[in-house]
């Protein structure tokens, strides 16, 4: 590792940038594509699979618009042509699995020929030939869309398809294959990962791609009649807009990044304003589609009660009640959503098929007359809300239904769970909690009584029975992390101390945060766990402890040649570099050298590159996207800074360190070459390419990474400017990153790079050494 690394731009800009999915079939040919909930994967599929099937008729509709024109013709031109496509929803496939299936490339084509089949009548008696001959043709002419991986909740039978699916990859590896899955079960649940493919993860929304929905939205609605008179849609437009703009309403603007979302605000938005959380958007959503979208409808003709809600009022049955039964009839579906759930052939896949008999039942347990009144009512009181909400509709007329999305089912569901007081709430979430199928819904029944309610002592109560005290195993961690998460994001420590019983909320306040940290430092937990309880206590305002601490605390370091300093116990974070830029730093002339200040005003540096990315931007996280120049800006700043504190005298100074001064600290006392004192690389002490995070972590996530004077994160995590230049005038760089393989860390790794542009990467951050001015 002594000589000099070469750091790849085009790859690494490639992983810091965002490709579209189109561009993605390009680039790997077969991957899987991970989204959250809402995020349009499905959507995604079904408009692949609908706009190739359209394009290969003979003639073609004449009936896209300009822009599904372009979209397709995208889409061949990305496939490299026009290919069959065959759309398997996986819960479907894990139903029609046979008993005695292997995980083989054949188990994956008889399905695809029974979506065939199923789909269009076609003669002949050798379709499977056919078909088979477009995979093995080159280039191939069939594109394989998997869709809803995370559906397949049973493991034996999802093992079976994905080994299937693995096989197949190795067998075609020229056929075009697309996996769709959430993010979380992917990279969290066990038994969930296709081996032999990578990763492609939807981004949120731009701010551009919202403007344009909700332009878009708006006008069509002006066109069709929706607002009347048509201004009224671009009011209704700049309303929204302004609550997405509004800083203070900064969760409505993470929403709106997620597709389904955003469609629910703009629906929301046409009646009012819009609620600040998740929970209170679905539960406003929902009430819209079961009852006020059709009476504001009946409200533009004259008329205000609809026919749900005359149907209701005549057999004296509730809101309340329906809502209750669709509720129960939510969570009981929502449980048996596994590898044997529902079976339509419409391509829906997101939700379980229910069978009318289920449906009809629950609907006839909230009507008190006798049998047949109740069946009459029941089904008069299903076909309205099939055809008019929007909620619930038929498969197959009279025989099975489905919830229209997956994450109404889970918000509906939720509501059970929240229902009935502290004692059955946790009884109801104790079954589930650890269970990655109910996360979701775990998560808005707590929103619920926090955001819909507005009760906080409910939540809190059944947090703290649900949190572990002491963790002791893989599971019992999952569980902390996802109720810190919960009480971080859905409560906070403000509306916890609003509680009216308050020993309860300051035990919660108190239990969350170490448990984080814990969670965080726990080297049996899987990197992306730890990263994620990291993030929530940096959300939380817990700093790194001895953050501004430059060791050894009483004495010095030295380098071989006897050159005194002291190193900086992390790299500078971005809670650090704050500072910096909140006391004017990039305006304060006497801070940068006659180089810098000429790139920071040719290029308009105000912050660093990444400041605002989502993977580098939180508190405890190595600032990066920084060059040498900002670097060494900082820490002129940064001296200035110590000696008006007092912590530093007038004969010492910050600055960056010397190559000699960084490796001095990385061998510690021990000369090996990892920081822990080691020539064995151990994934558990940094963050590297093998963590597969493809970001920055806390500065202080891994403590088994620190060396025996407690310098932290010195292999790995940021590559890390050094004073030194090269001949070249190429500052070097030590230590390794995120992004480099563990051959490529440790004491001995360095590479040199352009010091302004080039330099402003995700890699790249710095630390800072105190060293006496004689030095």
């Amino acid at each position: 590792m002594e000589e000099t690394l070469e750091l790849p731009r085009g790859a690494l800009e490639s992983a810091l940038s965002n490709v579209t999915v189109l561009e993605s079939l390009s680039i790997h040919r077969q991957f899987v594509l991970l989204g959250d909930p809402g995020s349009g994967k499905s959507t995604l599929t079904r408009r692949m699979a609908g706009m190739l099937a359209a394009r290969g008729l003979d003639p073609r509709p004449t009936d896209m618009t300009a822009a599904e024109e372009t979209w397709a013709a995208d889409l061949e031109r990305h496939l490299g042509g026009w290919f069959l496509p065959v759309r398997v929803v996986m819960s479907q496939w894990a139903r029609n699995l046979a008993t005695d299936a292997t995980g083989c490339a054949d188990t994956l084509i008889q399905e695809c020929m029974r979506v065939i089949t199923a789909t269009a009548e076609l003669p002949g008696a050798r379709q499977k030939e056919h078909f088979v001959q477009r995979l093995t043709a080159t280039p191939a002419t069939a594109v394989i869309l998997l869709d809803g991986l995370d559906e397949v909740t049973d493991a034996a039978k999802r093992r079976v398809l994905l080994d299937a699916v693995d096989d197949f990859a190795q067998a075609y590896a020229h056929v075009p294959l697309l996996v769709t899955c959430r993010v979380r079960p992917y990279t969290q649940g066990e038994g969930y990962r296709a081996a032999a493919l990578p990763t492609v993860t939807l981004a949120p929304l731009t701010q551009g791609e919202i403007r344009r929905f909700l332009q878009r939205w708006h006008d069509e609605l002006a066109r069709v009649g929706i607002y009347q008179p048509p201004a009224a849609a671009e009011s209704a437009r700049l309303r929204l807009q302004n609550a997405l703009d509004d800083p203070k309403r900064d969760q409505l603007a993470d929403m709106a990044g997620i597709p389904l979302l955003l469609t629910m605000m703009a629906r929301v938005n046409f009646k009012s304003g819009l609620p600040n959380s998740r929970a209170k958007l679905y539960e406003e959503y929902v009430k819209q589609l079961l009852w006020e979208w059709e009476r504001a409808k009946l409200d533009d003709r004259g008329g205000h009660t609809t026919g749900l809600d005359l149907l209701l009022q005549e057999n004296d049955v509730s809101h309340q009640s329906l809502e209750r039964a669709l509720n129960q009839l939510a969570y009981e579906v929502h449980a048996q959503v596994d590898g044997a759930a529902a079976g339509a052939d419409d391509g829906a896949g997101d939700t379980v098929d229910i069978d009318y008999d289920r449906v009809r039942g629950k609907l006839e347990a909230i009507h008190s007359g006798g049998r047949p009144e109740k069946a009459a009512w029941a089904a008069a009181a299903l076909d309205l809300i099939d055809d008019r909400s929007g909620l619930l509709y038929a498969v197959t007329q009279g025989a099975t239904y489905r919830f229209t999305h997956r994450t109404f089912q889970e918000y509906l569901a939720a509501r059970h769970l929240a229902g009935g007081g502290v004692k059955p709430m946790v009884q109801k979430l104790r079954a589930v909690v650890d269970d990655p199928q109910w996360r979701e819904a775990v998560f808005l029944a707590l929103g619920y009584h926090i955001s819909v309610l507005g009760e906080y002592d409910i939540p809190i109560a059944v947090i703290n029975e649900l949190l572990p005290d002491a963790p002791q195993d893989e599971t019992a961690w999952r569980r902390a992390v996802l109720l810190g998460e919960a009480y971080v994001r859905l409560l906070g420590p403000q509306r916890a101390a609003e509680a009216e019983l308050t020993q309860n909320a300051q035990q919660l306040i108190a239990r969350v945060p170490p448990l984080l940290t814990a969670a965080m430092q726990q080297r049996t937990l899987p990197p992306d766990q730890r990263l994620d309880a990291g993030i929530l206590a940096a959300e939380l305002g817990l700093e790194p402890p001895g953050l501004d601490d430059f060791l050894p605390l009483d004495d010095w370091m030295q380098t071989p040649a006897g050159d005194r300093f002291r190193m900086a116990r992390y790299p500078v974070t971005n809670a650090q570099y704050r500072r910096f830029m909140d006391a004017e730093g990039y305006a304060t002339e006497r801070f940068w050298s006659t180089e810098g200040r000429k790139y920071r005003n040719r290029e308009k540096w105000t912050e660093p590159r990444y400041w605002d990315n989502s993977r580098f931007k939180h508190a405890t996280q190595p600032v990066v996207g920084v060059s040498w120049y900002e670097a060494t800006a900082y820490c002129m700043w940064l001296t200035e800074h110590l000696r008006a504190q007092g912590v530093i005298g007038a004969r010492e100074e910050a600055r960056l360190p010397t190559q000699a001064e960084w490796e001095a600290a990385a061998r510690s006392n021990h000369g090996k070459e990892y920081p822990w004192g080691s020539d064995a690389f151990d994934p558990a002490r940094a963050n590297t390419e093998e963590s597969k995070l493809e970001r920055t972590t806390p500065v202080h996530m891994y403590p088994d990474g620190a060396t025996s004077d407690g310098v932290w994160d010195l292999a790995g995590n940021v590559w890390e400017w050094t004073q030194d230049i090269d001949t070249d005038g190429l500052p070097w760089m030590r230590g390794g990153s995120w992004w480099n393989h563990a051959s490529r860390v440790g004491a001995s790794a360095r590479g040199r790079v352009p010091p302004a542009l080039r330099g402003r990467g995700g890699v790249f951050g710095f630390r800072v050494v105190v060293v006496p001015i004689s030095h």
